[in-house]
């Protein structure tokens, strides 16, 4: 058993690593160390993590015989320690019902008891017809944040007619894909902007609803230039993506990354170190082994412009141009929404992207400058 010396030196270390990137007192990290210290010391020998994907709005995060000794709130997140006759628990929970707690006991009895009885506060919200539930992720100054969030995410059929025949097709066998059917882990969506990949984004985590949850990543640069972050998302607990609770054990998880032009481009790993080889390694080496997690990657550079290593056979499930609507695409999409007269004269015969299609409807078309009519020789 640990003296009380050694014990202190370890979390007053521990406290330093938490604090490493703030000056400020925190209260959670406190709270951590005086639950921890009964676990050192062996007052409280036996330990278990339980994240309860959603407890129900008024519920107290109240155990029978026991009583709130500390609370802390920060932001949309509150942490408290609960104490009781053989057992102590620190919840966390953040203001969207998401909770994961840390139970201690004088035995494993003691533990799986309460364990069982936070894991039945679990109360899933029904989800609006177009929505889906997103967990937003980013690396602040205490460490990683994650957010759930509910957005909009319309269906697959309300808004196929956006995108051209080629991307219908793909995305439609894309949509249908079965996790105990994927021919390969990443996703790759390319093309210039405001062509509608994002929409795409949503459409997907809408449509895999059933059997995969969606995990956005803000920082993506970061995420794979950083093995602590990698790994604190992918491998960790609260709420991580190999967290091996029993109502996620069937379950994937989709990682979504937006404009990962400099992660893929073929200078990437001269210009980002490990990063690339971090990204590869999720799709099929060793750190996605064992992980049910699909990556789907959007870039506006073109295909050929894009590292080998990403696009080569057997890596990509999908990869998926989102280009330009042609003329008669986009002629049928202004006749679908009512603005075919207004603005049949302004459909040229490159054709349009969906953003560009959007402003003509609403009657707010893009700036453009007038090309110059300087004589040739002058500097362009």
């Amino acid at each position: 058993m640990l003296t009380l010396a050694e014990t202190t030196r370890i979390l007053m270390d521990a406290l330093d690593a938490r604090m490493t990137f703030t000056s400020e007192l925190d209260p959670g990290a406190l709270i951590d160390g005086d639950l921890f210290a009964s676990f050192a010391t062996g007052d409280y020998p036996a330990a278990r993590l339980v994240h309860v994907a959603r407890v129900a709005e008024g519920n107290g995060l109240s155990l029978p015989h026991g009583r709130v000794t500390r609370t802390v709130a920060w932001e949309e997140t509150r942490w408290l320690l609960v104490e009781g006759p053989t057992w102590r628990v620190r919840f966390r929970a953040d203001s969207d019902g998401e909770t994961w707690a840390w139970v201690l006991g004088i035995d494993a009895a003691v533990v799986e008891d309460l364990s069982a009885q936070i894991s039945r506060w679990n109360e899933p919200a029904p989800l609006k017809p177009d929505s889906v539930e997103v967990t937003f992720c980013f690396r602040g100054e205490r460490g990683l944040n994650r957010r759930r969030r509910k957005i909009h995410a319309p269906s697959w059929p309300s808004i196929s007619l956006n995108y051209t025949s080629s991307v219908r097709d793909r995305f439609d066998r894309l949509v249908a894909a079965e996790p105990n059917r994927l021919d390969g882990r990443l996703v790759l969506l390319w093309g210039p902007p405001g062509t509608g990949k994002t929409t795409l984004l949503r459409t997907l985590a809408r449509e895999w609803t059933p059997w995969c949850d969606t995990v956005y990543v803000s920082d993506p640069e970061r995420l794979f230039s950083e093995a602590a972050y990698l790994n604190s998302i992918l491998l960790e607990g609260e709420g991580g993506v190999d967290e091996p609770d029993d109502d996620r054990a069937t379950r994937w998880t989709l990682l979504l990354l937006e404009d990962c032009d400099e992660l893929i481009r073929p200078d990437a790993k001269n210009a980002s170190g490990q990063a690339l080889s971090r990204l590869l390694n999720l799709t099929d080496g060793m750190v996605g082994q064992g992980l049910q997690l699909l990556v789907c990657l959007t870039t506006n550079e073109e295909l050929w412009r894009l590292h080998p290593a990403v696009t080569r056979p057997g890596r990509c499930l999908a990869q998926i141009e989102v280009g330009r609507l042609n003329r008669a695409e986009a002629a049928r999409w202004l006749t679908e929404h009512d603005a075919a007269d207004a603005v049949a004269g302004s459909v040229g015969p490159d054709g349009l992207t969906l953003a560009e299609l959007i402003a003509l409807r609403n009657g707010t078309p893009a700036l453009s400058l007038t090309p110059s009519t300087s004589s040739v020789g002058h500097y362009l």
